[in-house]
């Protein structure tokens, strides 16, 4: 696996949770604060200004939820497109582009100390997301896809999340 050291910060990077039709932002924006925005995964165009706007504004960073193989191989083959997908969309907008797993920043933002990782089922993660963002935020999206890239940006932000995955993995 390719990592690399890199200097993330809440400030300068994009977290994406995405899914099939959907891709889900969440960043902090100087002028603005928290912003989310919901980016439909067809609308490469869109996209490119998109990135390529943050990257104007001093984005470095584009975080992205890796896709796991699950028991649906067509749902993961199209998951692994769009990563590809935007991975060279950010690329190309001057981005950097890197996948985080899972479990690399649920366990250790979202478990309760002592308690462990086998079992627990993925609505029951979910859960633990809405959660944390509710002791967070004063207000929680409604949209539980809004909430994960909101717990991996505060995953960025807390220095959870120190490297990135760039092998494309």
């Amino acid at each position: 696996m390719d990592c690399v050291e890199n200097k993330l910060t809440a400030g300068n990077t994009i977290a994406i949770d995405p899914s099939v039709h959907t891709l889900y932002l969440a960043y902090r924006s100087g002028q603005y604060g928290l912003m989310l925005c919901a980016v439909p995964t067809f609308s490469l165009k869109a996209l490119q200004n998109y990135f390529t706007m943050l990257r104007g504004l001093g984005f470095l960073y584009v975080v992205y939820e890796s896709c796991y193989f699950g028991r649906n191989t067509k749902t993961y083959g199209k998951l692994f497109y769009t990563q590809e997908t935007i991975r060279r969309v950010a690329t190309e907008s001057g981005l950097i582009f890197g996948t985080v797993k899972p479990s690399s920043w649920q366990v250790p933002l979202l478990l309760e100390p002592g308690r462990k990782v086998t079992g627990i089922k993925r609505t029951e993660w979910k859960d633990m997301a809405r959660a944390y963002i509710a002791t967070k935020f004063k207000s929680v999206p409604k949209s539980q896809d809004f909430c994960d890239a909101l717990c991996i940006l505060q995953a960025v932000a807390t220095g959870v999340v120190k490297q990135l995955d760039f092998s494309g993995g």
